[in-house]
């Protein structure tokens, strides 16, 4: 069994008292004699939603299989804790050890028998699902079944692990399906087709394309929300897209990214879980940043998501700081599966629109420009000293736009629209740009 102050995402309140909400209920009732641990921690979740107004409500993970009573009907029984000199009466630690004393059990009694050697187990399996709770993703459940395959907290990963895929916005469903140009000219096509009026097939999903989207889907008994998802593709009779989340782009791990949107990782959730020492030693090394990640050719490649906050010199120290690299593409599966890795969460990109069009720029990557170098495409060369033979410029680009010194580049799109809805925009081209430009992420390589 394993006992958490608080539900994923929430606050475990210190309180005004001199122990915490969490510690003073454990206190009350798990020293109640004769009372059984269940009905004692359900008395707890009572107690602790009851003083914090709801606002915090612990979360019990277990497996016991037989009943445990912690208490003994005799007043101090077990040998008295002792306080340590300059303590306070009030420490949380020393509260809940004066209830945790040992107790006689019956020997007549099974399951209070000495825990036998898959005790531990059970343990590390409650610890392990209590971190898939907090990960809550499909990486984190798959990675929780590899290890703990059965049992009843094996029930319980598959069937959350069943619904992650139903959490996602209608716009980040279309993300997800990382629909290449020929794809959303189809749909467009396909709407024509049965009467409705998308536009010319140019591949732009606007607003046009998406309000004839939404009738469709509305009459075809879907949910009209103008975006593309599996369900739509299937009824417009259009092959089905393998979504990215699943991370069966390319030769990719077997394995989904950690998620489509950024977080913080603790390392305590990573340790119970991962498997790859290198995710470990990127989100130590990158604590209190929010990312996501994912295996591609045995390469791990994490996207660092900086809020508008990241140059040249931020991406390149934290590469350094890290052990490794900013990202380096040697083909088309590699560019879309480093895409798709984030693509679907929006706020590593900025957008602007001139009265020419509308620009979107995504995370940098670790291509730049030797000093010197005759503009615009002389010089280009990885910073890990890769080979350049791939490579994925926009229309016009590398432009040395305006002699600005753009020696680096980062992901991009250009459309000539001033009106472009930027939210589903596939910015998977490169654009040279300056050092000194704050864009919103970074991409990490990991050999």
């Amino acid at each position: 069994m394993v006992a958490f102050a608080a539900m994923p995402g929430q606050i475990a309140y210190d309180g005004a008292e001199q122990n915490s909400p969490f510690t003073s209920a454990l206190i009350e009732h798990l020293a109640t004699p004769q009372l059984e641990i269940g009905t004692a921690f359900k008395r707890v979740i009572r107690a602790v939603r009851d003083k914090t107004g709801g606002r915090q409500s612990p979360q019990i993970v277990s497996n016991l299989s037989a009943e445990l009573y912690l208490g003994d009907e005799s007043d101090g029984a077990g040998p008295p804790v002792a306080q340590a000199p300059g303590a306070e009466a009030g420490n949380d630690q020393l509260a809940l050890a004066r209830i945790a004393r040992p107790t006689k059990p019956e020997a007549s009694d099974p399951a209070l028998k000495q825990p036998g050697p898959g005790a531990q187990d059970d343990a590390r399996a409650a610890a392990a699902f209590a971190a898939a709770e907090r990960l809550d993703s499909e990486r984190g459940w798959k990675l929780f079944l590899e290890k703990y395959p059965a049992g009843g907290l094996a029930e319980r990963a598959r069937a959350r692990l069943e619904s992650v895929g139903t959490r996602y916005s209608p716009q980040q469903q279309e993300l997800m399906l990382a629909l290449k140009q020929e794809q959303r000219e189809a749909v467009q096509a396909r709407l024509s087709e049965r009467g409705f009026d998308p536009g010319p097939p140019d591949g732009d999903l606007g607003s046009r394309t998406r309000r004839e989207l939404a009738k469709f889907q509305s009459g075809a008994g879907l949910s009209g929300t103008g975006y593309v998802d599996a369900a739509t593709l299937e009824r417009l009779g259009l092959p089905a897209v393998r979504v990215a989340a699943t991370g069966e782009i390319g030769p990719a791990s077997a394995l989904p990214p950690s998620g489509r949107l950024a977080r913080r990782y603790a390392a305590t959730d990573i340790e119970l879980l991962e498997t790859d020492p290198r995710v470990l030693t990127s989100v130590r090394c990158l604590d209190g940043d929010e990312i996501i990640y994912g295996e591609f050719q045995g390469h791990l490649y994490v996207a660092v998501r900086a809020e508008g906050d990241a140059d040249w010199n931020r991406a390149e120290a934290t590469a350094t700081r890290c052990g490794t690299y900013l990202a380096a593409i040697a083909s088309k599966a590699e560019n879309d599966f480093v895409y798709d890795l984030f693509g679907a969460d929006r706020r590593y990109f900025s957008s602007g629109t001139t009265s020419d069009g509308t620009w979107v720029a995504g995370p940098w990557l670790g291509l730049r420009q030797a000093p010197g170098s005759v503009e615009p495409r002389a010089g280009w060369g990885w910073m890990n000293g890769e080979p350049l033979v791939f490579t994925n410029w926009g229309i016009g680009l590398p432009d040395e736009w305006d002699n600005a010194g753009q020696n680096y580049i980062c992901f991009f799109r250009w459309s000539d629209d001033p009106k472009l809805d930027v939210s589903t925009v596939r910015a998977d081209d490169w654009d040279d740009t300056h050092a000194g430009d704050t864009l919103n992420g970074f991409i990490l390589e990991f050999e």
